[in-house]
């Protein structure tokens, strides 16, 4: 079962993951079109423009409030943290880095296992309070509907299975097995979902032309 899930259904939900995002990105190009360029920018000058438009944004009390940072901070605090958390600590945890380099040959830099044992607690603490928010805030619970929740739970199940299983707390096979499975089962739905803005996020903010756009946009909505 390990090897099956650690081989040939790890290596299908990778496939489907990146042919489902080929397949936003198509989608993405067919609703946007490009704008003219006068002239090509250098790198260096994107970036400082790029990085002046951010500042300003922030230092902008009336920008802060039309992005929710100035409404709740706390909401906005606890959203940034944990989707820093729940990015890095998948790809640069040292047992999926192992797993890569025998697998395919690669692998990016790893951090300790202590660190990345307080990143997914930080990460299971936040889904936590976003969940606890869904279902008791009266107007948060009024737009939630099961998908969400189910959304939800996956997005937290393969951190909670994983620290189970590093931690041998219960059987260590089922929970390791759960979380493989959970954790391709995430891969695979993310194109497919309201888990797709992890994608349109960098498309809209580094290519769409907005007030909300991190560098000059190149394109705009069609």
């Amino acid at each position: 079962m390990y090897e099956l899930l650690r081989g040939p259904l790890a290596s299908v939900s990778f496939i489907i993951f990146f042919i489902g995002c080929g397949i936003q990105i198509y989608r993405f190009t067919r609703v946007t079109q490009s704008i003219p360029q006068k002239g090509k920018s250098p790198w260096t000058a994107i970036l400082k423009a790029g990085l002046g438009r951010t500042w300003k944004n922030l230092a902008d009390p009336s920008a802060r409030r039309g992005s929710g940072v100035g409404m709740n901070p706390v909401i906005s605090g606890v959203t940034l943290v944990f989707h820093l958390c729940l990015i890095f600590t998948p790809l640069f945890l040292l047992a999926h880095n192992m797993l890569l380099d025998w697998s395919w040959g690669v692998s990016l830099p790893s951090v300790s296992e202590s660190l990345s044992d307080k990143l997914t607690i930080i990460v299971l603490a936040c889904g936590g309070f976003f969940l606890g928010r869904r279902l008791l805030v009266p107007k948060v619970r009024a737009l939630t509907t099961l998908r969400d929740v189910g959304i939800c739970v996956l997005v937290f199940t393969p951190f909670l299975t994983g620290f189970i299983a590093y931690h041998q707390l219960f059987a260590y096979k089922t929970f390791l097995y759960l979380h493989i499975i959970s954790g391709e089962l995430l891969m695979i739905l993310i194109p497919f979902t309201m888990l797709n803005h992890m994608l349109y996020f960098f498309l809209n903010r580094f290519l769409i032309q907005s007030e909300h756009s991190l560098f000059p946009g190149t394109r705009t909505w069609a």
